[in-house]
């Protein structure tokens, strides 16, 4: 349940349990008749709208006056309904939470921005679409989040390294990979480096957010980025250079296999699980 080599913790994004969606036509309506609400109405990203760069919204009442809730029909017939969804579960601890409608079920938002990874990718990416989100958007239960997460920590998760761990110690759907808090990232061996190895790494993990923001603005997503048959050039070349920098700071040369980086990496945790 810890991280081996003592990184950040990781965790599950927050789960509704209830329809908390707003749609476009809904945010108009409120904008309109109950602007007082807008405030509390949260873009919201699952592992579809993240890598696939769609808007998605949800109503987020954590800190909401409740005199503002009961002034919107709107929001109370919502609320009305979570409840009764809630009461209608087969599960103890879900009915429980209809004594809450107004939140969500489980709540991990962070109180800082963090870095998201898809706890479901596709088989046709090399590598599993990994970025930063603000703390204002809340982070469905679809992805995994790291509170305050670091430039050097995306370049490592970022790096091809990281992505054959996923491969082969993570689990799949089909041919599609599922990243695991427990099993791959807790479990992922992190090295010794030094603060002018993990500024190397840093910068070269911001050159690949630099082209995924050059052509994000082009109209691009991430889903088309990471097709293996459409990833951009400028993009490939940004992550081979990272791939290189993280496989030496492993002590592994450019070329080595998949096979031989998991290898590397087993013998790292035999180590690590002997001390302790």
């Amino acid at each position: 349940k810890k991280q081996i080599s003592g990184a950040p913790k990781i965790c599950k994004g927050s789960q509704p349990t209830g329809n908390f969606d707003v749609t476009e036509e809904e945010r108009r309506m409120l904008q309109d008749k109950y602007p007082e609400v807008m405030p509390y109405i949260r873009r919201f990203v699952g592992a579809t709208e993240f890598i696939n760069g769609t808007l998605r919204y949800c109503f987020w009442l954590k800190d909401a006056p409740i005199s503002i809730v009961r002034k919107c029909p709107w929001l109370m017939e919502r609320i009305d309904a979570i409840c009764n969804q809630r009461l209608a579960s087969t599960k103890a601890s879900t009915r429980k939470k209809a004594e809450r409608p107004m939140l969500f079920d489980e709540d991990r938002q962070p109180d800082s921005d963090y870095m998201i990874i898809p706890r479901h990718s596709s088989g046709r990416r090399e590598y599993i679409p990994i970025g930063f989100m603000s703390k204002d958007v809340i982070c469905g239960d679809a992805n995994q989040l790291i509170p305050n997460a670091t430039h050097y920590s995306f370049g490592i998760m970022s790096s091809s390294l990281h992505m054959a761990w996923a491969d082969i110690i993570g689990g799949k759907i089909k041919s599609d990979p599922r990243y695991s808090n427990d099993i791959v990232y807790n479990n992922f061996p992190w090295p010794e480096a030094t603060d002018e190895q993990k500024d190397r790494i840093a910068k070269l993990a911001q050159v690949v957010l630099d082209v995924r923001k050059s052509r994000e603005e082009k109209g691009d997503s991430l889903a088309d980025m990471y097709d293996v048959k459409t990833m951009p050039n400028e993009l490939r070349k940004a992550h081979c250079n990272l791939d290189h920098a993280v496989l030496k700071l492993y002590g592994l040369k450019p070329d080595t296999d998949e096979m031989d980086i998991v290898k590397h990496l087993l013998m790292m945790y035999k180590k690590l699980v002997q001390k302790k």
